[in-house]
């Protein structure tokens, strides 16, 4: 088996067994350094963006405050150079432990509900792909979109709309596709309407 898969069962079985213990009685390590290390700057009236009162207390329910807490004092980060720093060994114990405890909240949060998929129409599935790749311009010409503007008719610093407005219109003409779009893509066909609707 892999290690990650043994770990998680040992960490699973040792959740189990202590289920009635908080998490200062089960994870003596986590409260020691968090009350020594983190609570004087994360604790009620500390200067750090975090408050850690309630980890400490054994009170934390946010997973992902505890995978925060564990990432930063697993890398270092935290606490700060400039503060006492724990040992090596009391680093790798505490994070141990806050990964414990993080795969239980874990294995007790409801997971998320099942979306089913479904088809996304012409209008979607272009936005999706302009949004996924940060496009700048159309990549599916789509005869929908009935009027294109030929140029910037507000003007801000006018303060109003000019009198007429030059459009162009894609049924009357391939030569209306005015955007700037992708090259070699051509455009969808309509849809068709449906027969009784």
């Amino acid at each position: 088996m892999s290690q990650p898969y043994i770990r998680f069962l040992c960490c699973a079985a040792l959740l189990f067994s202590g289920a009635g213990l908080s998490v200062a009685e089960s994870l003596p390590a986590v409260t020691a350094f968090l009350e020594t290390h983190c609570i004087d700057c994360h604790g009620t009236n500390g200067e750090g963006d975090v408050d850690l009162q309630f980890l400490a207390s054994g009170q934390e329910q946010s997973a992902e405050l505890i995978e925060l807490v564990h990432h930063v004092i697993k890398l270092h980060e935290m606490p700060p150079e400039d503060m006492e720093q724990p040992t090596k060994d009391n680093r790798q114990r505490v994070a141990d432990e806050l990964y414990e405890l993080l795969v239980e909240r874990t294995l007790q949060t409801e997971p998320p509900r099942s979306q089913s998929l479904r088809r996304m129409n012409r209008f979607q599935y272009h936005n999706a792909v302009t949004d996924l790749f940060d496009l700048r311009r159309v990549v599916f010409s789509l005869p929908e979109r009935v009027a294109r503007v030929y140029a910037d008719y507000f003007d801000p610093a006018k303060g109003r709309l000019p009198d007429t407005v030059a459009v162009g219109n894609r049924p009357l003409g391939k030569s209306q596709l005015i955007e700037p779009r992708l090259a070699g893509v051509a455009p969808f066909p309509q849809d068709l309407r449906a027969e009784h609707g």
